[in-house]
């Protein structure tokens, strides 16, 4: 890959602030030897339903849920619970994700959760395209199920290039897969291993004319860099215009900004042990980037 840099710049520099914006986010510069990894793009949201007991609930009566039109046959799932003659909360709450977790049908269709202090169930889809159409026999009960669709899901998710990427720590990668998935950086923990992504020529842009973006498109393997080796470093895609050589290095991780580099302290992830910044923050196509050497 070509490398651009200013004429007075001191030959063995450290600090690489006088580079100009020679590079697009995800570019390597330099010349040179890195660790790459490859990693499938899943990231995606998946359709997402709360199912909330009533304060006060029907004594001996029988609470029914149903997820409408599900799987290939379009077949509908339901599980009931009765609950006894001093019903609560938390009896009915239990009861119903009892009943759910115990049914193989119901429960490879959606994952199922129970939080146990409010007694809320959560259903969410374990494919992408899932659609969960959630109802209740509110009709044969006084004080009803409330049902909430908390999450949308959305496939064809891009990941851009020059953004810090993460395979979830409760992935299982089995042996013979060959390499797993990863997602861009949107929570503080439980991550395995980062990664950042890669521009790649052969997938350079996803979209046509004005709706191209740059990035690896949903279902697509990415080209991961793990260690930047003997190449100077990657540019990033930076929150911040204001970074410079020896900020400390972190992750940002709320919405719309997820899996930049950042300086800040607030939902980030603290990454400087192995992210090195060695540039001041430059203007790349309407991009913020920093040149960093990377080292997970």
């Amino acid at each position: 890959m070509p490398e651009f840099q200013s004429i007075n710049t001191p030959p063995g520099q450290s600090n690489y602030t006088r580079y100009m914006a020679p590079a697009l986010a995800g570019m390597m510069s330099g010349i040179g030897s890195a660790i790459m990894i490859p990693a499938l793009n899943n990231y995606a949201t998946y359709d997402t339903v709360t199912i909330t007991p009533p304060e006060t609930v029907d004594n001996s009566a029988t609470y029914t849920v149903t997820i409408a039109a599900i799987g290939g046959g379009q077949k509908n799932l339901s599980e009931s619970f009765t609950t006894d003659g001093s019903a609560t909360t938390a009896e009915l709450g239990t009861g119903l994700y009892n009943a759910m977790i115990t049914d193989p049908e119901f429960y490879s269709a959606v994952n199922i959760a129970l939080n146990t202090s409010t007694s809320v169930i959560t259903l969410t889809a374990r494919s992408v395209g899932t659609v969960l159409t959630v109802t209740s026999n509110s009709s044969v009960t006084t004080n009803d199920l409330t049902i909430a669709k908390t999450v949308t899901g959305a496939a064809n998710t891009i990941i851009p290039f020059g953004r810090f990427v993460g395979r979830q720590a409760a992935y299982y990668r089995d042996p013979l897969e060959g390499f797993g998935t990863m997602s861009l950086v949107d929570h503080a923990s439980n991550y395995s291993e980062f990664g950042i992504t890669m521009l790649s020529q052969a997938t350079e842009q996803v979209g046509l004319f004005q709706n191209a973006q740059d990035g690896y498109a949903f279902g697509k393997t990415m080209e991961i860099l793990r260690n930047s080796g003997t190449y100077r470093g990657i540019w990033i895609e930076t929150v911040e215009s204001d970074l410079v050589f020896g900020d400390t290095a972190r992750i940002q991780i709320t919405a719309g900004n997820q899996g930049k580099l950042t300086k800040s302290t607030s939902s980030t992830v603290n990454v400087s042990s192995n992210v090195t910044i060695l540039s001041s923050t430059q203007q790349a196509f309407g991009k913020n980037i920093t040149l960093c050497k990377v080292d997970f």
